[in-house]
């Protein structure tokens, strides 16, 4: 039987209400034991979904349960300022927005105009009343907002190996990428601010190799915390990268969720700005 996975706008609806308005569309729901706005949805596609006026109202986003981590992580409390600094096309930023109850302050972030363009759509879609959008370069954001956000997420562009298979120089490149983005989150985040780093990829120089470097460049700014989402079907993090060298203690608090026939592959890491 198909299934989709959704996740409940709690700014529009609640989980049960949209529960009970998708059984009576004829579909079949179950909650998900980690996360209380996000259903299975059974003997439904996309596009069926995607016709129902609950959708067009936006009461929920069709989304990977894996993708919900990152936020939950995250934790954003109301009256927080938050910055997604990779936030097109929009299922995080709006998850944000959800758990700051609009209340509070969202900077969504993009290089492209176009995306930029459809993100903007999305948020009001979803009622989000809380965030702006901006278009600038992610490694230089930090510019404009020097120790300014309570917490920060990256969720950073990527190879998405098992998707698209991409040569280790475009790895190379995109590592790269990854670590300036991620250095830029660290100088945005005030003095005790939460960054959150993810991909959706399993490639070790993206993601344990990004967090060690970032740990080693800039010592005593920046602690990994432990992931205390203990009902998430986390694997533990690799010990040693792609060269074989062991990586720091610290790196063993970071998560990765294994792919299957549900859950895309994810890796997370949750960081601490401990001062400037």
């Amino acid at each position: 039987m198909e299934t989709t996975p959704i996740r409940v706008n709690t700014l529009v609806t609640d989980t049960d209400t949209l529960a009970e308005a998708l059984q009576a569309a004829g579909f079949e729901t179950a909650r998900l034991a980690w996360c209380e706005e996000a259903l299975t949805v059974r003997g439904a596609s996309a596009r069926a979904l995607t016709a129902l006026p609950e959708y067009e109202r936006g009461a929920f986003f069709i989304q990977n349960h894996s993708s919900l981590v990152p936020v939950l992580a995250l934790a954003p409390q109301p009256e927080e300022a938050v910055l997604d600094l990779c936030a097109a096309p929009g299922g995080k930023t709006t998850h944000i927005a959800a758990r700051l109850k609009n209340q509070g302050e969202i900077i969504a972030n993009d290089i492209s105009q176009q995306r930029i363009y459809k993100l903007a759509n999305v948020l009001k879609q979803y009622a989000v009343t809380c965030a702006r959008t901006s278009r600038m370069p992610g490694h230089l954001i930090w510019q404009r907002y020097p120790d300014y956000f309570d917490g920060v997420l990256v969720d950073a562009p990527c190879s998405m190996r098992g998707t698209a298979e991409h040569s280790p120089s475009e790895v190379k490149s995109l590592a790269k990428q990854q670590k300036f983005l991620l250095k830029s989150a660290l100088s945005a985040a005030k003095p005790g601010g939460t960054i959150v780093y993810s991909t959706c990829t399993t490639t070790v120089e993206e993601n344990e190799s990004v967090i060690a470097w970032l740990l080693e460049k800039h010592p005593g700014q920046v602690s990994v915390e432990p992931l205390n989402l203990p009902a998430v079907p986390f694997a533990p993090a690799l010990t040693e990268d792609a060269k074989g060298r062991p990586f720091a203690e610290p790196i063993a608090l970071t998560r990765r969720i294994l792919p299957t026939a549900e859950l895309e592959g994810f890796f997370v890491a949750k960081l601490r700005k401990t001062n400037r």
